[in-house]
């Protein structure tokens, strides 16, 4: 682990308050079903947060997906196609932040 870039502290699935945006020393990529209204609620705040304090975020809003859209031992919740492109841009977002 990267000692610069500690692991997040769970916020329940809310956006981070903007006075813990300070402490964020790392890029961050989020994804999130459309259908999840609490969650997403935030997602333009934060975004202009991290703008604001020169952190690179990258986000992507899946339509029809709810929260746990990437869950798949939940057929309830698991959307295929949003948890496929989901892993594969995590995948390349994971080659490019990752120092070699």
């Amino acid at each position: 682990m990267n000692p610069s870039c500690p692991p997040p502290r769970s916020s329940n699935g809310l956006t981070p308050l903007a006075e813990a945006l300070t402490a964020i020393r790392c890029p961050i990529i989020a994804f999130y079903g459309a259908r999840d209204e609490r969650v997403n609620e935030g997602i333009v705040g934060f975004a202009d947060g991290m703008r604001a304090a020169g952190m690179p975020f990258e986000w992507h809003l899946y339509a029809g997906a709810g929260h746990g859209f990437f869950n798949d031992t939940e057929p309830a919740y698991f959307d295929v196609t949003a948890g496929r492109d989901a892993f594969a841009r995590l995948l390349m977002f994971l080659l490019t932040a990752l120092p070699a």
